[in-house]
């Protein structure tokens, strides 16, 4: 390397700093190094974690640097620009490097050269001579690819000639990470007092020891455990191979499956690829296997039981020498009984950061305001330096006035005990009645489901959950986090607590249920049920259980019913009108009540159930989107659909008795996914198809549907056609219709004859999958006209000869035809690749 730093300008017209998409951006000749330098260095710096832009588009001659292209290099922290022995001959590279130079310049963007095959004082005299003739009219920016060229080469970089290519990559990449740690913002940036609460923690990580170490945090709940060890693992990850923060893995261990799952996304994370787990005793050999040299980070966060370590890292030999491996937990003991020697017990704040937290929370500054100061040290006070009390009060109290705060500290002072619950719920009991609902609703069972979907289940009268969400989001009660709805534990067993104490003796006359023993307890008799709201019962293992079944038809109230794992010999005489999401797995009846009125009814999953036709004759569900009827293997025929107007998802995989499909699906106007994979007694559907709003349909396994039905309307938003094993014969002429399809196959349809020259229409098509069609012999000329194939898949088909049109298909980048002998071999050319 010729030196140990590199610098970027900063502009001074710039008063905020730009928002960054990518980490890095690669600018790179791609005929010198694409298949060989960069693709390596690409794929070890995404290894590490690091966000890459790597344009895979080749330049035609003569073409421009598109938007697009101009956006990645603004929106990139660093640029790598690999000086190769031709780079300077093209234009394009000589573009991208002029806008590098000016980002450079006016934004802070740091640029990284690396000499890969020429000498650091290149002038690329020839190239330049080259363009003087080519650009005579436009010398001007001749001369401006020289300047920057000239600042960029004697920027500080690499010079990688005569040098071991993996180990100059691993250089670069290493140092890439490092200095990004130190730049990207990370959430300790926001934290108050963080620094001195990992000085323990530092010195346990920094040890010089030579095989793996587990290293615990442990504390009450809602101490920052979390916390903490995310600015731990923000910091330090590009120390390693390999990285991975599994967060609530107690919850997500108890979950169906959760073990296997957890094994996956660790393995996936740490490897960069996609791992796929079996099962969970496969997958401990696994992680042992696969990660036993590698030098590794992995959090485990809120670890409960001996039982989740054992799955996921039992002990330091798992992993390779130098690995971490950080636990937070609430059981100190846990800890020490798995041989976890080195723990950092979490401290609560003191009183100057406990008063700067809450300032942030209340006024939005690290001090309170002035005539507040004196009202602030007595909340802090009742905080006892716990952050998520003070974040959760602190937010409350924002904003109101001096009376308002008097009056929330007397209710403060009337707490005997001062439990930290209690504390909390101060901010419960100042929310509208309807926010407390949603805010139960999600602490007792909707945590964990994405916001959207919260959103359209619980918006009703008098909820208004749009603007209920944001305020429980803006008084710290709940957090969003990839779209998905989460809670500090203490909250949600606030949540619960509160709930239980509406009827303490009697879950009969609580709003909200989900133990097994206070549903049984509830359902006993069939009086006094008006109370009851929602039931979320979801079993680890089946449960045999008697019911009054009865007692449902008396819960005129209930908005939320999920029963998951409980066997039952009868379903309900009646549910209430009032249901906005209905999940029964396993529904021991044949169908759903017939006084059931679905008018409230938002979601319907009924998978594994024995219900033979879902309801008789005409129902109007007009807020009806999603019906999941998935493994009902008795079920014969699908409902009358023409008052469902919303319905967005039908879904019934692996309902292997299905024969019979409605004729009102054909005409469905907001229909968006279709699934029939599977329902192998299905021989014939609805004609004269005209779904406008359909994206996805799958009929993948029907093996007796013989023909797919004529398209007569706008069906230009269906992008995946799937007819995997179908006993389709031929696909129909009116195919023309899908112009949007980007995937359509139809992989061992053993009948298929012929495909339709229509499909020369499919303008959008990227892939289509014609592989182990045994029984067809011809393409289309046409089909070379759908201009943005990209993958064409024959193989196993009878298939002796493509037409010659595919050589119009600019786009396509992979043609497999393996086990079709008898075609002959088409001459390569450029961007195509045989299989």
């Amino acid at each position: 390397m010729a030196s140990t730093s590199v610098q970027g300008m900063t502009s001074s017209s710039s008063s905020s700093p730009p928002l960054y998409m990518y980490d890095v951006f690669l600018s790179f000749r791609d005929k010198d190094t694409r298949n060989n330098f960069t693709s390596h260095l690409y794929s070890n710096l995404k290894q590490r974690g690091v966000d890459v832009y790597m344009d895979d588009r080749e330049l035609e001659r003569g073409k421009t640097i598109e938007p697009a292209l101009w956006k990645a290099i603004e929106e990139s922290r660093f640029s790598v620009i690999i000086f190769s022995r031709d780079y300077a001959s093209s234009p394009w590279c000589l573009d991208e490097l002029v806008k590098i130079a000016q980002c450079m310049k006016e934004m802070g963007h740091t640029v990284l050269p690396v000499f890969y095959d020429v000498d650091p004082s290149e002038t690329y005299e020839k190239a330049f001579f080259e363009h003087e003739q080519n650009f005579k009219e436009n010398l001007e920016k001749v001369q401006i690819w020289k300047d920057c060229l000239s600042t960029v080469t004697n920027l500080s970089g690499w010079d990688v000639r005569n040098r071991n290519e993996s180990e100059s990559i691993k250089i670069i990449a290493e140092y890439i990470s490092y200095k990004l740690s130190i730049t990207l913002p990370t959430i300790s940036k926001k934290l108050v007092g963080i620094d001195s609460r990992l000085q323990v923690l530092n010195g346990y990580i920094g040890e010089e020891v030579g095989k793996a170490i587990f290293i615990g945090i442990c504390g009450m709940g809602g101490l920052g455990k979390t916390t903490v060890a995310r600015v731990v693992y923000d910091r330090i990850r590009w120390q390693f191979e390999g990285s991975c923060f599994l967060a609530n893995v107690k919850e997500d261990f108890a979950r169906e499956d959760g073990p296997r799952r957890l094994q996956e996304q660790l393995l996936s994370e740490i490897l960069m690829e996609r791992a796929s787990v079996w099962d969970s005793y496969r997958g401990i050999e696994m992680i042992k296997q696969r990660l036993r040299l590698k030098k590794i980070l992995l959090i485990l966060d809120d670890v409960d039981e001996k039982e989740q370590l054992e799955f996921l890292a039992e002990e330091p030999g798992w992993f390779g020498p130098g690995s971490r491996i950080i636990i937070t937990s609430r059981d100190k003991q846990l800890l020490t009984r798995n041989g976890v020697a080195r723990i950092y017990e979490a401290e609560k704040l003191n009183d100057d950061d406990a008063l700067t937290l809450f300032s942030q929370k209340a006024f939005k500054n690290d001090q309170p305001a002035e005539d507040f100061v004196e009202l602030s040290k007595q909340v802090v006070g009742y905080a006892t330096g716990l952050p998520l009390a003070l974040e959760v009060i602190g937010s409350f109290m924002h904003g109101r006035s001096i009376l308002e705060w008097g009056s929330a500290i007397n209710r403060l002072n009337d707490i005997p005990d001062r439990e930290i619950i209690d504390v909390l719920r101060i901010s419960f009991d100042g929310l509208h009645e309807s926010d407390k609902k949603i805010f139960l609703d999600i602490a007792c069972f909707l945590m964990g489901f994405k916001i959207d979907r919260i959103t359209r289940i619980l918006e009703s009268r008098g909820f208004n959950a749009g603007i209920g969400i944001s305020v429980l989001i803006e008084r710290s009660l709940i957090s969003v986090s990839r779209d998905q709805v989460w809670m500090h534990n203490l909250l949600q067993i606030m949540g619960k607590e509160i709930v239980r104490c509406e009827s303490p003796e009697e879950p009969g006359r609580r709003s909200r249920l989900w133990t097994y023993k206070d549903v049984c307890l509830a359902l006993m008799d069939n009086t006094g049920k008006e109370k009851i709201e929602a039931i979320f019962l979801d079993m680890p293992g089946i449960k045999e259980a008697q019911w009054n079944m009865k007692a449902f038809s008396k819960m005129s109230r209930l908005r939320l019913l999920k029963i998951h794992n409980v066997q039952l010999s009868e379903g309900p005489e009646a549910l209430s009108n009032e249901l906005r999401f209905l999940e029964w797995n396993s529904y021991p009846s044949k169908s759903l009540p017939a006084c059931f009125q679905m008018d409230e009814l938002v979601e319907l999953h009924m998978a594994n159930s024995s219900i033979e036709q879902l309801w008789y004759g005409y129902k109007s569900a007009v807020n009806l989107k999603i019906i999941n009827l998935s493994n009902s293997l008795n079920l014969i025929k699908t409902p009358d659909l023409t008052g469902i107007l919303n319905l967005e998802s039908l879904i019934l995989e692996g309902c292997t008795s299905l024969s019979e499909v409605h004729p009102s699906l054909a005409h469905h106007k907001k229909l968006q996914y279709v699934n029939l994979v599977k329902c192998k007694s299905i021989r014939i559907l609805p004609n004269n198809l005209e779904m406008e709003s359909l994206k996805v349909c799958t009929l993948d396994g029907c093996s007796k549907l013989e023909k797919f039905p004529d398209i007569v309307g706008n069906m230009n938003c269906l992008t995946v056609l799937r007819l995997d094993e179908t006993g389709i014969t031929k696909l129909c002429s009116s195919i023309h219709h899908l112009i949007g399809l980007g995937l359509l196959s139809m992989n061992s349809c053993k009948n298929l004859e012929s495909i339709p020259s229509s499909i020369g229409c499919l303008k959008s098509l990227k892939k289509l999958d014609l592989s182990g069609c045994s029984e067809l012999k011809y393409i289309p000329e046409n089909l070379g006209k759908v201009e943005s194939l990209e993958e064409f898949d024959v193989s196993g088909t009878s298939i002796r000869q493509l037409p010659a049109s595919i050589f119009l298909l600019k786009n396509l980048k992979v043609l497999s035809s393996d086990g079709c002998e008898r075609i002959a071999k088409l001459p390569s050319y450029s961007g195509l690749c045989y299989l």
